[in-house]
């Protein structure tokens, strides 16, 4: 959707979408691999991504300038469209067909309030940019995040299947390589 030459207005709306499915497919990557290989092989696999997503960090801008140097700037998104196509292929081919699913329900409540603080709190930001931070909006959208997050603490201690088990984070060594990833991401 992004290739097509519209308005700024649907290269806008097409970039939201383009953004919700590299958020979900960042956010279930690691889930994906844990499920797929053997333990002893988890840590080349997960390895294995990360390389990939800093060589697509180091080589996507030369890339773009190569390709805008030939072509038109719609083609920095026509590009994604074969890779797209043979990710799937290859994807059909070797990815297993018989993961099972946990049965546990959704954790909708929490999915909720997260989803309420990242939308506030970047929405703070962006405006804040734009407006000032003591903008009464901004403002208004880190205060909500706050709640939200301090919502979504409490929803997540309550609930059977949380979105997120925060005993996990008694693992140094991910704790560790989670604010590392927050450093480098930042």
């Amino acid at each position: 959707m992004c290739g097509f030459n519209q308005s700024l207005g649907f290269l806008l709306f097409a970039r939201m979408i383009q953004g919700i499915g590299a958020s979900m497919t960042m956010a279930t990557n690691t889930g994906i691999v844990t499920e797929v290989f053997p333990i002893h092989e988890r840590g080349r696999a997960l390895g294995a991504i990360g390389a990939f997503v800093s060589l697509g960090s180091i080589a996507g801008p030369g890339l773009g300038g190569v390709i805008l140097a030939q072509f038109t700037w719609s083609y920095i998104f026509w590009i994604n469209v074969p890779i797209g196509i043979l990710t799937m292929v290859i994807a059909e081919k070797f990815l297993p067909k018989d993961i099972t699913m946990s049965g546990h329900s959704i954790d909708k409540g929490g999915f909720v309030y997260f989803a309420t603080t990242v939308i506030s709190f970047f929405g703070g930001i962006f405006l804040g940019q734009e407006q000032g931070f003591l903008h009464p909006v901004p403002l208004v959208l880190f205060a909500v995040a706050l709640l939200a997050f301090l919502r979504f603490l409490r929803v997540e201690t309550k609930v059977r299947y949380p979105l997120i088990s925060f005993q996990i984070f008694q693992n140094r060594m991910f704790s560790l390589s989670l604010f590392t990833a927050l450093l480098i991401f930042s």
